[in-house]
């Protein structure tokens, strides 16, 4: 497994509802320094766009959904593992879970 260091920025982390009640379960649990990476898989979205789904297995849970250092991880990771440079980003909310995320990856032009 790789280590990828986290910004601490997910918004997601300690997420709270209009009326202020805490709806994250990770409400008040410290967030993580780091995140551990497995394996990545590379798959073909069914939507006719220009970009690949790229899913990555890890050990947390999905509030790290928008840490940006995380994601920037991801890109680093997949360069060094295939030799591709691309943009990726996260896949929309919906898309998290626990120990797994998925993200977009733009084709290159």
């Amino acid at each position: 497994m790789d280590k990828i260091k986290l910004a601490g920025d997910s918004i997601w982390w300690n997420r709270k509802d209009f009326d202020g009640r805490e709806i994250s379960k990770q409400a008040g649990k410290p967030y993580p320094k780091e995140a551990e990476v497995g394996d990545m898989e590379e798959e073909d979205n069914d939507l006719g766009l220009p970009s690949t789904i790229i899913t990555v297995y890890h050990n947390l849970p999905w509030e790290i959904y928008t840490d940006t250092g995380f994601a920037e991880g991801v890109k680093r990771l997949w360069k060094e593992r295939t030799g591709e440079d691309h943009d990726i980003d996260w896949t929309e909310q919906g898309m998290q879970n626990d120990s797994v995320a998925t993200f977009d990856m733009l084709a290159k032009q």
